[in-house]
């Protein structure tokens, strides 16, 4: 079952919370692209998945936003020298 626009807008709610955790909010170019990403991803019926090197930092935001009910979102900052 495709998941809702309420329900994917749930589970990025969180993710931006443990986001700015790490220091990583919304004024940060980076996190405005993956922002981009995410308005794309609740507004249509597709999966996306794919990586955005973090500036400034030794990590990069690896990300899976699946389509369907049967998988969570998933963000990881991975460190990369």
């Amino acid at each position: 079952m495709i998941k809702s626009k309420l329900n994917k807008i749930d589970e990025m709610k969180t993710i931006y919370i443990k986001l700015r955790q790490f220091g990583l909010n919304k004024t940060h170019p980076d996190i405005k692209k993956f922002q981009d990403i995410v308005k794309e991803y609740i507004h249509s019926n597709e999966s996306f998945s794919g990586k955005i090197r973090i500036t400034d930092t030794n990590r990069v935001l690896e990300y899976i936003l699946p389509k369907t009910n049967k998988h969570e979102c998933q963000v990881m900052l991975r460190y990369k020298p």
